[in-house]
């Protein structure tokens, strides 16, 4: 895997265009020594981008970095009264180790901001009796720190080299809850909602806020401070109108899906690859055009994917981009192929192959 290494000036700016292309608030609070951070996420501008979670191989496949004990970062962690909090879990991401591909395959995955950056994270922690913590720092290029505590949440980007204070003020989200059914009433489980909020025109953008549906067919989505008390939850599945449902104040929604299909994909890697191929694939109606932020993506591992539900009845299409088994994170090529429709109840086998591709330095491109 191509290695990236990053000064103090470059990495937190590259984060934040990485965090923008996920139409995630780049807005991320910087700090001097012993000055206040408040950063409660605001609402993002823009669609959101799917998204996803890293593995421990893409981890271990990223930039090599170390963490110094005797260089830290001092965080406290701040109630909306200022009083400490005590137990908060602190997640950081050290520039050092930043591996922007790995980010946004795992963003288009999990279709969550705090998701996905908790699962790359380099360094967890808790917060003291006090509400401090410190936080081992790897050299310069500083970190993003994100602390939670039950509803309270914040986050700030700190660019220094360690040996300095953070306060972090946290603000309380609210929990929004959705059920959902399948079509014989049954709980739906493993269905991605997305929340949806008014932009300053009024007109719905999504937010980079989605949880999955558990073995009772319920998710638990948090919106953070200042979203307007008037949603939408959209179900991010393979279809031409997802089922979405309003949430007004705290009152939980519902909705019920209609019989479906799904999909298995095995894809084909290239010759030259050292292992099954690996990647991210996304199914979405073939109605939205070439490419679609409808739905999520899902992993490709050991090079298959499954997609457990499609509507059935249209005609589907979908996009593998893929990458060495062995770097899991480093895509070299994608293909879009359309998919036929699928009855109900039916599990549709899709083939995708690179093998007629060819090598073009680092990258497939097709002959």
């Amino acid at each position: 895997m191509l290695q990236r290494h990053f000064t103090v000036r470059s990495a937190f700016p590259f984060i934040g265009r990485v965090l923008a292309l996920l139409s995630l608030s780049a807005a991320l609070g910087c700090s001097a020594p012993e000055r206040d951070v408040v950063h409660a996420i605001p609402i993002p501008e823009g669609l959101s981008e799917a998204e996803g979670a890293g593995s421990e191989e893409e981890r271990a496949a990223g930039p090599q970095f170390s963490l110094d004990p005797a260089v830290t970062l001092t965080v406290a962690a701040l109630d909306p009264s200022g009083a400490p909090v005590a137990g908060a879990d602190v997640t950081v991401l050290h520039a050092a180790a930043l591996d922007a591909a790995a980010l946004v395959l795992s963003s288009r995955m999990t279709g969550d901001r705090t998701r996905t950056l908790a699962r790359r994270a380099t360094w967890r922690g808790r917060t003291a009796k006090d509400g401090t913590v410190a936080i081992p720092m790897a050299g310069g290029g500083g970190c993003l720190v994100a602390v939670e505590a039950g509803e309270l949440y914040g986050e700030a980007e700190y660019r220094g080299r360690g040996g300095e204070s953070l306060n972090i003020a946290l603000a309380a989200r609210r929990t929004v809850v959705v059920s959902v059914t399948n079509s014989d009433g049954t709980p739906a489980e493993g269905v991605p909602l997305t929340v949806r909020a008014e932009d300053a025109k009024g007109v719905l953008q999504a937010l980079p806020i989605t949880a999955i549906t558990g073995s009772d067919g319920k998710a638990f989505l948090r919106v953070p401070a200042g979203a307007p008390p008037g949603l939408e939850v959209v179900a991010r599945l393979a279809m031409v109108s997802p089922p979405r449902v309003s949430i007004t104040g705290d009152a939980p929604g519902s909705m019920e899906l209609p019989p479906m299909g799904s999909l298995e994909i095995e894809v084909q890697g290239h010759p030259t690859f050292e292992g099954p191929a690996a990647g991210v694939a996304q199914v979405f109606a073939a109605a939205d055009g070439s490419r679609s932020r409808a739905t999520l993506a899902v992993p490709i591992a050991g090079g298959r994917a499954i997609v457990p539900r499609v509507q059935a009845g249209i005609p589907l299409r979908v996009i593998c981009a893929v990458a060495d088994g062995v770097s899991p994170s480093e895509i070299l090529a994608s293909q879009s192929v359309p998919v036929p429709a699928v009855a109900v109840g039916e599990v549709g086998l899709v083939r995708v192959s690179f093998d007629r591709y060819q090598r073009v330095g680092r990258k497939l491109e097709p002959r």
